[in-house]
């Protein structure tokens, strides 16, 4: 092949370097693969994505099997939602009016899942597998799950309450690490340590059929959640209001 001007050759690696820039460019950002999956919606469930469209916008959801990216927002309002997360077949449910920010990345072969709670309670079933570590993170704590059944509890005031339910984790907060076993619990809020283990029993998560699901909201996600227990012992426990965002 030549060139336009003159009779010097076009190096063929140039060629290919080209179309291969172009099929790149061709190839629509949903070719990245989904971490997990919406798999029971209950009441109403918002999805935020960074990769699928529409890009950075709110999607009701109404029914299951919506694949969630790293990166991708679930807000809820009511009921309970399951999310199911691909490599490990490990689910989490979000109770009542729930937010949470999902990331995932690999360094050295080790895949860290993160799960960012704004507001809310998670119930959380992790299966064990090697090379994956899972954390169930706040601006309060940093629970570290690597097979375990707990729940992360969030008020408006940013106060965590973390009750392990079967298995270990070990939970960080401000520098500090502590290490809870079946049955024992945790309370920590922002730039403060946990508190250290004590005996509790967590209230069980709650079923889909066991909760009123709410109309489906028309003007986008505003939920404000009424707790069915009290959160925290000493306090009265009662409503956490989220913000309207």
């Amino acid at each position: 092949m030549r060139s336009l001007k003159g009779n010097a050759p076009i190096p063929t690696v140039w060629i290919y370097i080209f179309c291969f820039a172009v099929l790149v460019s061709l190839v629509p950002a949903e070719a990245e693969e989904p971490m997990a999956k919406i798999i029971k919606v209950g009441g109403t469930v918002w999805a935020r994505s960074e990769i699928k469209a529409p890009v950075g916008e709110w999607v009701l959801i109404k029914t299951g099997e919506y694949p969630l990216y790293s990166g991708d927002t679930v807000k809820t309002s009511g009921g309970r939602t399951e999310i199911l997360f691909h490599r490990d077949q490990s689910v989490i449910s979000l109770v009542e009016d729930t937010q949470v920010l999902l990331r995932q990345t690999e360094e050295k072969g080790i895949i860290l899942r993160r799960i960012f709670l704004s507001l809310g309670w998670v119930c959380c079933t992790i299966n064990p597998r090697t090379g994956l570590e899972t954390q169930i993170e706040s601006n309060a704590a940093t629970a570290v799950v690597r097979g375990a059944m707990i729940q992360y509890w969030l008020d408006s005031a940013g106060t965590a309450f973390i009750p392990c339910i079967d298995g270990g984790v070990d939970v960080m907060a401000n520098g500090v690490t502590i290490h809870l076993i079946p049955g024992q619990c945790t309370r920590a809020t922002p730039r403060s340590e946990p508190s250290p283990p004590f005996d509790c029993v967590a209230p069980p998560c709650p079923t889909v059929e066991g909760l009123e699901l709410e109309k489906p909201a028309t003007g986008g996600p505003a939920p404000v959640f009424v707790a069915p227990s009290p959160l925290f012992q000493g306090t009265g426990g009662g409503g956490i209001a989220s913000p309207h965002k």
